[in-house]
């Protein structure tokens, strides 16, 4: 998958002769299956995108692209959310599994926060497809909405799920970004770059804290916006699927066709 397509989503203008192609091999290679689930959360944007100052600008764009190459008109979305504080944390740690190393202080100060809005990205999705045809669950809650969230993926059909025991992709502990920053002056970047996974296992965040990439009052400020974003998106489009727990009190409407997960949120890491 992303090998052979996600990058022609992301980049039409080189690949695009090459996209309704292999996306319509896909479909073929599973012309017997009721229901076609995609997923990959590159197919959004990566890590890099945020220090350009764009926040999935493009998701959009490239999803109902896709959805075109695809040539299935009964699509639905699901974006999963996370809050601004911890979502950039995230994409800081994956960025160095990919990227030169750079400081987290770097990193931080190439991020325009005031991009960063969930709604602003699944407004367009709605607005593109349907708002009854996008399913939206918080990271947050995916621990406790998890069978809710693949029942939804698969319409209800049984299905034996493996669900992982731990962490998928954890992010780094605090101590190794630590110990990382303070080697690059030392080291020099490229050393440092090399040493990214030797140090995280060595100073895995079972034993340390977490990596944040911001101080108590700014990340608080963003989870504030985080939690005003997705009442305004709840508010706007009252047909959308807000998957959350059931002490939540939240309802929305069932219901959904065929599935593209356009998986906004990196990291299945708890």
């Amino acid at each position: 998958m992303r090998s052979g397509i996600t990058a022609r989503v992301r980049r039409p203008g080189l690949f695009g002769s090459r996209l309704k192609s292999i996306a319509r091999r896909l479909v073929k290679q599973h012309a017997g299956c009721r229901r076609l689930i995609i997923s990959d959360e590159n197919l959004s944007g990566g890590s890099r995108e945020l220090i350009k100052g764009t926040f999935y600008s493009a998701a959009g764009e490239r999803t109902s692209g896709f959805a075109e190459a695809l040539g299935i008109h009964d699509v639905s979305i699901m974006v999963a959310t996370r809050s601004y504080d911890s979502f950039v944390s995230s994409c800081y740690c994956e960025y160095l599994r990919h990227f030169s190393f750079v400081t987290p202080a770097a990193y931080v100060a190439a991020i325009d926060i005031h991009r960063l809005d969930w709604a602003m990205l699944i407004a367009d999705l709605c607005r593109r497809f349907g708002q009854e045809r996008v399913t939206v669950w918080r990271f947050e809650d995916f621990r406790e909405v998890e069978d809710d969230v693949l029942s939804a993926m698969t319409g209800g059909a049984a299905v034996h799920w493996i669900k992982p025991a731990g962490s998928v992709r954890p992010s780094f502990s605090q101590k190794a970004i630590d110990a990382l920053t303070a080697l690059l002056p030392l080291l020099g970047r490229k050393q440092v770059s090399a040493l990214v996974e030797p140090v995280a296992q060595a100073m895995a965040r079972s034993d340390c804290a977490t990596f944040r990439a911001y101080d108590d009052e700014t990340a608080s400020a963003l989870r504030a916006r985080y939690d005003r974003d997705m009442a305004r998106l709840e508010s706007e489009f009252p047909k959308m699927r807000l998957i959350r727990p059931a002490s939540s009190g939240v309802k929305h409407p069932p219901g959904l066709g065929h599935v593209a997960e356009c998986d906004a949120g990196h990291e299945a890491d708890s």
